[in-house]
């Protein structure tokens, strides 16, 4: 038996769910505005996203207007400018956090990326972009558009958890760890350990993203993961180049 300071999640997987299951409470029934889902995208896209409301009083988690003034606040801070398109995207995913949202977001929601998708890779920032994703892991309209949008949230959020820790390092994030300080105690799972050197499992979890977003192209999320794929491509902050910069110093040392 396992002793309970080793023990993750205490309430067990079953106590994990019912914390997600309130996470997933859907708003107050009476403080929901539908959408306009015949809305003029066009006109949208070319306005320039209005500041937040001042002295808005929020009033919790499970009041709509509220939670919509969050991303408002979120969203006006982005570095890029954003357009009143961009905000009602934004807005439109923590509807698609909630249990049972009403057909009308899901009818705006596709017809948004059919007419404006272009729009929205060009100015979301990958905070969004990730969420776009997660987004039509649950709302895509075939299974593969369904699995790519699961997996590439999988693989953006494990890089995510890996990253921020590892800034705990103190390392910047282009910079390699020494390999004189390697710790030889056990893997979890009593894995075997991944080689720096030469190991192709990395290649193999981006590889895989990228023959899932062939599988389903021209749709939305392929363009979303493979646009997030291209940046990861030329950004040295993450695990993916600093592994190629291990191998480059072991091929240059041969």
């Amino acid at each position: 038996m396992a002793k309970a300071e080793s023990i993750t999640w205490k309430s067990g997987f079953a106590g994990l769910l019912n914390e997600w299951n309130l996470r997933e409470e859907p708003f107050a029934s009476n403080t929901v505005v539908l959408p306009d889902v015949h809305a003029d995208l066009a006109i949208l896209a070319s306005t320039p996203c209005p500041p937040p409301a001042a002295n808005f009083t929020h009033q919790g988690r499970l009041h709509y207007p509220s939670r919509m003034q969050d991303v408002h606040v979120e969203m006006s801070r982005e570095y890029v400018a954003q357009s009143a398109l961009c905000l009602m995207t934004a807005q439109l995913i923590p509807v698609f956090r909630r249990r049972n949202p009403a057909d009308e977001f899901i009818v705006l929601w596709h017809r948004v990326w059919a007419e404006q998708a272009q729009h929205l890779l060009d100015r979301l920032s990958s905070r969004w972009k990730i969420s776009a994703i997660q987004t039509f892991a649950e709302l895509g309209e075939t299974e593969t558009e369904r699995l790519l949008g699961c997996e590439a949230v999988q693989f953006f959020g494990m890089l995510k958890i890996f990253e921020a820790e590892r800034k705990t390092s103190g390392l910047p994030s282009w910079k390699i760890f020494s390999f004189g300080a390697k710790n030889r105690g056990p893997m979890p799972l009593k894995m075997e350990p991944f080689s720096l050197e030469d190991g192709d499992l990395d290649r193999y979890l981006v590889m895989r993203l990228f023959q899932l977003c062939q599988s389903c192209q021209d749709t939305p999320v392929s363009w979303l993961v493979m646009d997030l794929l291209n940046a990861l491509n030329t950004d040295s902050n993450n695990i993916f180049h600093r592994l190629a910069k291990v191998r480059g110093n072991q091929n240059s040392d041969s």
